[in-house]
């Protein structure tokens, strides 16, 4: 059997959201945004294992929403880093040895359904990493002082989206080269740092459309509670 493990990152801080505790303790109905986004990966029978990185300050309260015998699938709650790809590390180290393929996950996204994680598994097992995208809706043009110089096509660009998967080896291999650089500084895409180690790795791009969004300014969290009651009809949470 090929063992799979979520990484779930929480560890970031909600600046934009200008609330006073980050985004990811946030409610939805009864549910805390972190806690919809674990349960979905919680309830798939692909998924062997939970890693849960959160922020430093928060590591008592995430371990006091999942002390529930239910989250049996949960192994670790640890603390994030000062980026993405740094917490993102710190979750890849705290997985069991028998884990062949890793999913991260942003917490703030928490309407991820259970054939998009089926797809993620299915693609895994096939190529070196798979990448949620979506569609762009609008045009792409390139600025530099205030001034329009270029047009994108937007036929061959998608908005890069998580959750992302990779082989185990292949993303420890990547980070590890690259967290003692500091040209990683303003990167939060993975992906990037698999393709400038393994130039030649085929990356999967699973297009699931445009309901997947990350909760970060106040706007997202009121439009959330509008697509919280179609998705939880679909999605045992």
């Amino acid at each position: 059997m090929s063992n799979v493990t979520a990484i779930i990152l929480a560890g970031g801080k909600g600046v934009r959201m200008r609330s006073d505790v980050p985004k990811q303790f946030l409610r939805i109905n009864r549910f805390t945004i972190l806690e919809l986004t674990v349960r979905v990966y919680h309830n798939h029978p692909k998924i062997n294992e939970i890693v849960i990185v959160t922020h430093p300050d928060y590591v008592d309260e995430t371990k006091e929403i999942f002390k529930q015998d239910y989250y049996n699938k949960i192994t670790r709650i640890v603390e994030g880093g000062s980026t993405r790809p740094e917490s993102a590390y710190n979750g890849l180290k705290s997985i069991s040895s028998s884990s062949q393929y890793v999913i991260f996950q942003d917490a703030v996204r928490p309407f991820i359904n259970r054939e998009t994680i089926s797809s993620l598994v299915k693609y895994l097992k096939i190529y070196d990493g798979v990448k949620v995208v979506a569609p762009l809706v609008d045009g792409l043009v390139k600025v530099q002082n205030n001034m329009v110089y270029d047009v994108l096509m937007r036929e061959n660009v998608f908005r890069a989206q998580s959750p992302e998967g990779f082989r185990r080896d292949i993303i420890k291999n990547a980070l590890e080269r690259e967290l003692c650089t500091l040209e990683r500084k303003g990167l939060t895409d993975l992906c990037w740092f698999v393709l400038k180690h393994y130039p030649n790795a085929k990356i999967y791009a699973l297009n699931i459309g445009n309901l997947n969004i990350k909760i970060t300014y106040e706007e997202d969290l009121l439009l959330s509670k509008l697509i919280y009651k179609i998705w939880s009809e679909k999605e045992d949470v």
